[in-house]
């Protein structure tokens, strides 16, 4: 691949899964990495960067995958994942005043644990769900210019150590009730970490109904984000909605597909 008249370094990835019996499975992943800026990180007005470098280096990962069914009703899968990342030229969209501006970070190492787990029973026409996720993600600049820069080993700004996201869902027929809860840690907004963001929750219930009428496909849904009227900024001094709601309606027109019999 070719960017503005240079070619780009070659990446490669090697992945591999071993399964020790039916219900266990490991994994892992070696990767490079090289991503060059984008359109928006050079040009974006106000606030590109003509003088970004790609970013480059390389990724590992190891994880186990546990998942257990019980005849079709009951089904339980969990999947943890541990990560390192070691990134040269990291790209990073930080405030200067009002204006955000992308720079690179000269040398950061992200290293950290996921997991993704989920629980299902069904029976009949009736299905519950549970779905949750976790993170903890360390991020820090490993390498600074100057000796007066406190961002040593610091937490990168506007990256949450913690965080997490649970769903709940209940359906039967074609209506469907869920509940959804995001969790987000401490998140430091200044790189030596002296300021941060407080912790906050975030509910949103919704409602949804979906199924086919004649030639229709038809999908409906209301939802009650921040239910419990949390208050809280993604961003420093942008505060967030309280309660609010919102709602849809699609309709596709389709055609069913004719039977063909066989001669």
């Amino acid at each position: 691949t070719v960017v503005e008249s240079v070619f780009l370094t070659p990446v490669f990835s090697f992945q591999n899964s071993f399964k020790l019996n039916s219900f266990l499975q490991l994994k892992s992943k070696v990767s490079s990495v090289y991503r060059v800026p984008t359109l928006n990180d050079k040009y974006w007005n106000p606030g590109g960067n003509l003088n970004l470098l790609p970013e480059k280096g390389f990724s590992e990962e190891v994880g186990v995958v546990l998942s257990v069914k019980d005849k079709g009703k009951i089904g339980f899968d969990t999947e943890l994942t541990l990560f390192n990342k070691n990134i040269n030229d990291w790209i990073a969209w930080v405030p200067s005043g009002a204006v955000w501006s992308p720079e690179n970070i000269k040398k950061v190492w992200s290293r950290g644990v996921e997991s993704v787990s989920g629980l299902t029973f069904s029976k009949k026409d009736m299905k519950v769900s549970l779905k949750l996720m976790t993170n903890y993600v360390l991020s820090t600049n490993e390498e600074v210019v100057s000796a007066n820069d406190n961002s040593l080993g610091k937490q990168l700004i506007y990256t949450p150590r913690y965080s997490g996201f649970a769903k709940l869902v209940f359906s039967k027929k074609q209506y469907s009730v869920s509940y959804r809860h995001n969790y987000t840690g401490y998140t430091f907004t200044t790189s030596d970490n002296l300021e941060y963001l407080s912790p906050f929750d975030i509910g949103a219930v919704y409602v949804s109904v979906n199924g086919t009428k004649g030639k229709y496909k038809y999908e409906g849904y209301f939802g009650i984000e921040n239910i419990w009227g949390e208050e809280y900024v993604r961003v420093a001094f942008r505060p967030m909605p309280l309660i609010n709601y919102s709602f849809g309606f699609n309709i596709n027109l389709y055609q069913r597909k004719k039977k063909t019999t066989n001669n």
